[in-house]
């Protein structure tokens, strides 16, 4: 498998067997990005794409080949590019990119060139399936299916809607499923509130009210019994509280499961 890693000092792109019984791998440093996220290895060859995040267009798309510690741009515009998925054949790639304003889902030849547009009315988290016949992607909450031809040449057809469904996504336009060979079953967290975790974030603005500096009125607070801690001079109070999944369970499948 590979997968990026920024934590320790190690800025990169990363390879492990995925029985974990050898060492890791280092594919590719990326010590001037703020990190990179991997997204696909390349169907029959020992090349590689991945995100960078801080990029040109704050996200870019960069090719790597296992035994060299370069890579160069796959696509690096003024727009965000993110979310690669190859096609079985290795000849095409799906993406998705904000070019026209908002993140919708294209496909270009796996060299980079060419470009065509799949979606309309917004796209994330494109998965081009195994049996190479259809791209996947999420609109909201809704799973979205395209038929597509790649032979003589690349021809998609019109988004099908495939179901809905209350499952916990990554931020837009990340990958928040994954799709079983058959292109059956669709792999995702489900969202839960059965046992609630709190998540809890308090903002405060309006120190500066109290005329004194803001350092001095944290620690202040900070200082205080739990119970007593009511923000003195408050203009703004924001409480964001999110709840988060703790099973992920393939659908459709009543036995398998793991928990996190």
């Amino acid at each position: 498998m590979v997968y990026g890693v920024t934590q320790g000092g190690r800025t990169g792109v990363f390879s492990k067997r995925a029985d974990g019984d050898d060492e890791e791998e280092v594919l590719v440093r990326e010590e001037d990005s703020l990190g990179p996220v991997s997204d696909s290895w390349i169907p029959g060859s020992d090349s590689f794409v991945y995100t960078v995040v801080g990029g040109r267009g704050g996200l870019d798309l960069k090719r790597g080949t296992r035994g060299s510690d370069q890579a160069e741009d796959w696509l690096a515009g003024e727009a965000a590019e993110c979310c690669f998925s190859p096609s079985p054949d290795g000849r095409w790639a799906v993406y998705a990119s904000n070019e026209a304003g908002r993140f919708e889902v294209y496909v270009r030849r796996i060299d980079g060139s060419g470009r065509w547009q799949i979606t309309s009315d917004g796209g994330h988290g494109p998965i081009w399936s195994k049996d190479g016949a259809e791209i996947f992607f999420t609109r909201g909450r809704r799973v979205f299916a395209v038929p597509v031809k790649t032979a003589p040449t690349f021809a998609p057809g019109e988004p099908v809607e495939l179901f809905r469904f209350d499952f916990e996504r990554m931020a837009e336009p990340w990958h928040s499923f994954d799709v079983s060979r058959d292109g059956q079953r669709f792999l995702m967290v489900e969202r839960s509130f059965d046992t609630p975790v709190p998540r809890q974030i308090d903002l405060i603005t309006g120190f500066a009210a109290r005329h004194r500096p803001v350092n001095e009125g944290l620690q202040d607070y900070a200082r205080r019994p739990r119970a007593s801690r009511a923000p003195p001079a408050v203009d703004v109070e924001l409480t964001v509280r999110a709840q988060w999944p703790r099973v992920v369970r393939p659908l459709g499948s009543q036995d398998d499961h793991c928990s996190t």
